[in-house]
């Protein structure tokens, strides 16, 4: 992703940027990402558009399926990278 004028509310968006490019996790098209601690039922789900430098409220349910999972410490990291733009 090219960088562009960042603000400080694009704090979240920077730290999982980082752990995405620290975790060669693609930063282009849309990220669905979901956190989870010490599997629990607790769990935080984001849509990341990174072209807009975004999250997006929602993607079609249908499409989030085949993750990959990624275990860090005590955090199940479940992301899908390079989702379509097709539905915006």
């Amino acid at each position: 992703m090219e960088s562009h004028g960042k603000r400080s509310s694009d704090k979240p968006l920077l730290i999982i940027e980082k752990f995405c490019k620290n975790n060669s996790i693609s930063t282009t098209n849309i990220l669905a990402i979901t956190v989870n601690c010490n599997y629990s039922s607790e769990f935080s789900p984001l849509i990341v558009d990174w072209e807009n430098y975004e999250v997006i409220p929602n993607y079609p349910t249908q499409f989030l399926k085949d993750y990959k999972e990624l275990k860090v410490g005590n955090l199940m990291i479940c992301y899908i990278e390079n989702l379509s733009k097709e539905f915006f």
